[in-house]
């Protein structure tokens, strides 16, 4: 059994006019199959574009884009793994360079 603390909080379909709502739903059912431990991390998520968006953001200093509340996601329909969509990180990365 692992043990964790999760907050829980509705999975919400952002951008409800660009892709069909048949595979946001399927999004939705591979994210929470992901969270009651029913997949594996590299059954449902990218991990090598996961791994190259973390660095990203580490290097330009964007840490509140990689907190759960401002994760997103794209389900990419040829592999069928969520992929991250990265946002936001231009103002932190102008404050570094000041």
């Amino acid at each position: 059994m692992v043990n964790s603390i999760r907050l829980s909080n509705p999975i919400e379909l952002t951008n409800k006019n660009g892709f069909s709502k048949k595979k946001g739903v399927e999004a939705i059912s591979v994210l929470k199959a992901y969270l009651s431990y029913e997949k594996t991390p590299e059954q449902v998520f990218d991990v090598q574009k996961w791994a190259t968006f973390i660095v990203i953001n580490r290097l330009m200093g964007g840490k509140q884009v990689l907190r759960w509340y401002n994760l997103r996601f794209y389900l990419n329909p040829k592999t069928n793994l969520l992929e991250p969509i990265g946002f936001d990180l231009g103002s932190q990365f102008k404050n570094k360079l000041e």
